[in-house]
């Protein structure tokens, strides 16, 4: 082989090299950063679902995490509204990689808030759809005391007396809220003795969506884990919901 031919792979074997090196490049380092600034995508701009689901029978919501998989029976009847919500924002992938943000050991764990998809704590807590939907509480199925119901009355709460709702007691799932008719996408599950008074607190002003059929020993990891804050209640380890699966009962 002459010096030319020789100089003319060697060339080719350089170009060669490069392109490789190209591509590990592309697909080890700038792919991921594209894959990140879409991950933090944070608001799906969803809009606001109609009324789908049969009211006539309940849903099975098999909810993964990394700390394993528990399941909720979805009470169509008690709260058709917020069920069709949770529903829709599960077949939509909105809970995808998100995190339960809150564990109050003993009481509850709170999630469903895409702002737990990016790094910055401060606004963990605080994310909503780009609607609201209403509350669906019956306070007479409820039982709720005379002085009870005028406490709820002057902070702007009301009840429907057509919904069959259930109260709020040790592994019931229910819709976060902040105010009269604010709820979104976030949720929490009750993990409190039902002996707990601060239920009684609770009740009237939360909607109920179901109930924990399964998955009890994940429950227990999730109200085991340490908070790193006292104030917001942040778990000092990630506890990801990696999915939620829909099923008809």
């Amino acid at each position: 082989m002459n010096n030319q031919n020789r100089n003319s792979w060697i060339y080719l074997v350089g170009i060669i090299i490069m392109f490789g090196l190209l591509i590990v490049i592309a697909t080890q380092v700038i792919l991921p950063i594209f894959q990140r600034n879409r991950q933090i995508n944070i608001n799906l701009n969803l809009p606001k679902p109609e009324l789908t689901i049969d009211t006539s029978r309940n849903y099975l919501a098999k909810v993964t995490t990394n700390l394993g998989i528990f399941e909720i029976e979805l009470c169509s009847a008690c709260a058709p509204q917020n069920v069709n919500n949770f529903v829709y924002l599960a077949q939509k992938d909105y809970y995808v990689n998100t995190k339960f943000h809150r564990v109050i050991k003993d009481l509850l764990f709170q999630g469903g808030d895409r702002n737990t998809l990016s790094a910055d704590y401060s606004t963990y807590g605080k994310g909503k759809t780009n609607y609201l939907i209403e509350d669906e509480v019956n306070w007479d199925a409820l039982a709720l005391s005379q002085e009870k119901r005028e406490l709820l009355t002057q902070q702007g709460f009301s009840s429907n007396a057509t919904l069959p709702s259930k109260r709020l007691t040790r592994y019931t799932v229910a819709m976060a809220n902040d105010d009269p008719n604010t709820n979104s996408s976030q949720f929490f599950v009750i993990t409190a003795d039902n002996s707990d008074s601060r239920l009684e607190e609770f009740n009237g002003r939360f909607t109920v969506i179901g109930e924990i059929r399964s998955g009890f020993d994940t429950l227990s990891k999730i109200n085991g884990i340490e908070i790193s804050d006292v104030n917001s209640f942040r778990p000092n380890a990630d506890i990801v919901l990696e999915k939620i699966e829909i099923t008809i009962l």
